[in-house]
This record gives structure tokens, sequence and C-alpha cells, in this order.
């Protein structure tokens, strides 16, 4: 299986006016673990949990993985018609 997107860890503030996080040495909330990915054109993010992250990790590094091929995939078959026409520069 392959998931598509990108996992981030990072430290967050919160809404509230008085909270730590709005310090002048802000203590922020976290680290949140979030997944963020392209649906129809919008960014969608979900936030993940350790365990999450662990069992769909091979999935988004399938993801990268299948990506990669694709892109190596192109550029031979790029030199290849290059190759074919003369086109090769």
């Amino acid at each position: 299986m392959g998931v598509t997107g990108s996992v981030v860890t990072r430290m967050m503030r919160c809404g509230k006016r008085r909270c730590r996080c709005k310090d002048e040495l802000p203590q922020l909330h976290g680290p949140y673990i979030q997944w963020a990915r392209t649906v129809e054109g919008k960014t969608v993010t979900k936030l993940l949990t350790a365990d999450q992250l662990a069992r769909y990790q091979p999935w988004l590094d399938n993801a990268r993985r299948l990506r990669n091929l694709a892109t190596e995939l192109d550029t031979l078959t790029i030199q290849a018609v290059d190759q074919t026409e003369g086109w090769a520069s």
C-alpha cells in the first residue's frame, strides 16, 4: 500500500489569551504529529498519534519510493525517445 503526503512534528500555540504559549518566552504545546496531503487541490491536515505514525509510515515510504521510481522511469523513457529519434543533445 502507499499513501501520499508529508509528516511533520511541530509545537503549536493555542487560542487562549492567557496561556503559557503566549508568554514572552513561550512554552508551546505538543509535540503534535501532522500528516498533510492534497485532496482535490486543497491541503488536508490530520493529527496522528505515535501509534498511527508507526502504522502508516511504511505506506508513506512506499508512496515516496513509487514517486521516485516513476520519475526515474520518465527520465529513462525520455532518454530512449531522444536517442531513438536522434534528438539527444
